[in-house]
Parts: structure tokens; sequence; C-alpha cells
């Protein structure tokens, strides 16, 4: 019998602190173990926001605030390092690539604040800076418990147009180079966890997916990899709570949610709509009409 394959989304509750991470990580290396798995995650919890307001701080000219942000989330984020990670040489490797991560973050917003604009290309750049830290915590934490894990960034497999704050997946490149970076990892028990919220045109330049984002690429890679179900995880009163979701119900189970006015981007409305399995009464985010494109 062919293996199923899952996509896991975890938002930025699932991996809020140290402890949500480790347990996070005990859920994906379990669905591993029995078949093969993709995590796909957020930012820890708050930090998108705290990214965004630092941005736009800088377009205002300060410097202080930015930086504030910024050494705060290397405190953040080094904690749940320290916590989860054992041996020194491993926190070492991981702590490099956050403080790369950290310091594109730094050189971001002073250049913004030396200009004194804030582009939407920069506006993603600084805004995807979340679930590039995040990543390679997750993985390596699913390696602690002897499992094979790799970070891997969106912008490796996700090919979108060229509109920031609110990129559209093309879904056949998409397909293309998720199936090659991805299928490998799989074969080998190595167990992928995905940047959300994020892409890149064919260029290579960095994109964002706007507001749900993160369901949105779980979605998109869900489609492009042939998953068999999608499932997102929350945390409610300090309880993991999955929502497993056959891929199709992801197409069928829906409902339009254009939104209003004020959530247009450059006057574009939002795409995303929301599904519900019906079992359960919490929604979740979905944007159908790159995943239907992959299955005609």
């Amino acid at each position: 019998m062919k293996p199923r394959l899952q996509v896991m989304k975890f938002g930025g509750t699932s991996i809020g602190d140290a402890s949500c991470i480790a347990r996070t990580a005990q859920i994906i290396a379990n669905a591993a173990k029995e078949n093969g798995c993709v995590a796909v995650v957020s930012a820890m919890s708050g930090v998108a926001n705290r990214l965004i307001e630092a941005a736009k701080n800088a377009q205002a000219g300060d410097t202080a605030e930015p930086a504030a942000v910024v050494d705060a989330l290397r405190k953040q984020h080094e904690a749940a390092l320290t916590s989860l990670i054992r041996h020194e040489e491993e926190r070492a490797r991981i702590r490099q690539r956050l403080e790369e991560v950290l310091a594109e973050g730094r050189r971001l917003c002073e250049g913004t604040a030396l200009l004194r604009e804030l582009t939407p290309s920069t506006l993603d750049a600084i805004s995807s800076l979340g679930e590039r830290l995040s990543a390679p915590l997750v993985a390596a934490t699913v390696r602690e418990l002897g499992l094979p894990s790799e970070a891997i960034e969106a912008t490796e497999l996700i090919v979108t147009d060229a509109f920031h704050g609110g990129a559209e997946p093309q879904m056949e490149l998409t397909r293309s180079k998720s199936q090659a970076r991805l299928r490998p990892l799989l074969e080998k028990g190595i167990a992928p966890v995905v940047t959300g919220f994020i892409g890149a045109t064919a260029e290579g330049k960095l994109t964002t997916l706007g507001r749900g984002g993160s369901d949105y690429s779980a979605t998109i890679l869900g489609a492009a990899i042939d998953a068999d179900e999608v499932s997102a995880h929350v945390v409610i009163a300090r309880k993991f709570l999955p929502f497993s979701v056959p891929l199709k119900l992801w197409l069928t189970c829906i409902t339009a949610n254009l939104g209003s006015p004020d959530r247009c981007v450059n006057g574009r409305a939002p795409s995303s709509l929301r599904a519900w399995n019906k079992r359960f009464t919490f929604p979740l985010v979905c944007h159908p009409p790159p995943v239907q494109s992959s299955q005609n």
C-alpha cells in the first residue's frame, strides 16, 4: 500500500515558546514515522506584528525601535534554542543561521530608516523574517527526537507572481520545484519543515502570500506534491487541536469571504476563502484557486 502523504501546518501559537515547539516537534516526528510528512510553520506567536511595526517605525526614520525589536527577537529565539537543543555544536550551527536572518533584518530596517521609504518588496522581506527564524528551530527540535529533518525556505518551492503583499502562486512551476526538492527528502525519511507565508518570483525575489499566508502555503504545497491530507494544528487553552482535512475537502467545503474594502491591498481584493471541515466549528483558511488548477 502506498504510504499516505500529509502536509501539517502549525501556526504561531503552536510554536509560541520552547514547550510548544517541543510538542510540535513530537507531533511531526510521530506523523513522519508512520507516513510522509511535510510541516509548514508560521513565525513564533506575535513576531509578525512586531516586525511589521518595526518596518513602519523605520519608515518614519526611527532606528532605535527596530533595533530593539531585532534584539528582542534574538533573545526570544536564543532562549528557545538553549532550551530545546542539547549539544553546543548543533546550537552553534542553528545560532549562526538565526544570526544571518537577524542581521538581514537589521540591514533592511536601517536602509528603510535612511531612505524613509518602505517599499512593498522591503516590507515583504522584513515581515518574512519570523518564519525564517522559526523553521530552523523546529527542524532542529525534530532532529533532537532522532528523526532526520531539514528546514527549507519556501522561496525554494513556491513560485509566485510579483505582487508583493499578496502574491499568487504559479502552480506549474511550484509543482515542479516542490516535487524536485521535497520528494527526495521524503523518500529518505527526512521530514521537511517549510517556512509558511512566503514564496519567490521566478527570478528569485522574495514575496509574501498575504493574510493567512501560512494556511495558503500548506494548501499550495499539498496540491503541488499530491498530498492526501492537509491538517492545521492550533492551540486552544494550551491544548493542541489538530483539524485534519482531506485535500479534496479544501476544494469542496468552501464559502466565499472576499473581505471588506479596507482589507484590499492596493485595490486588489484578497483571494482567500474560508474552508470548514464540517465536523468542527473552527474555520480553516485556504486559497483554493491554485489548488483547483493543479487538479485539472
